[in-house]
């Protein structure tokens, strides 16, 4: 699915004592949708799940700023090698799916399973 979506709001990460024992973590960020250009989605606002951590090293979030307007190749995330890392999520929109930009799922740590 390909959807075009501004920035609504992001999960600020974890700190990485935290963390431990794990090497992955995703944060959720709420992007409102502009439009579908591949796919089916019919809500206002879609969760968008980014790694925060991977192999323990943080992951700039600072290049995604709200408000901003972005171009997304997704996922869902129910079944992608991400669905069982640890998370966490502050929007409180459980009525959404969660999904996950494709390009993070090929930085999926290789061996971490």
């Amino acid at each position: 699915m390909i959807v075009k979506a501004k920035l609504f709001s992001k999960t600020k990460p974890i700190r990485r004592e935290e963390l431990l024992p794990y090497q992955e973590f995703l944060v959720g960020f709420v992007y409102d949708v502009e439009e579908v250009s591949a796919g089916e989605y019919g809500e206002k606002q879609i969760l968008v799940m980014h790694p925060a951590y991977i192999g323990l090293q943080p992951q700039s979030l600072g290049k995604f700023r709200i408000g901003r307007i972005y171009d997304l190749q997704l996922r869902t995330l129910d079944g992608s090698i991400w669905s069982t890392v640890k998370s966490k999520d502050d929007s409180g929109r459980i009525d959404l799916e969660p999904y996950i930009r494709i390009q993070d799922e090929v930085r999926y740590p290789k061996g971490a399973r």
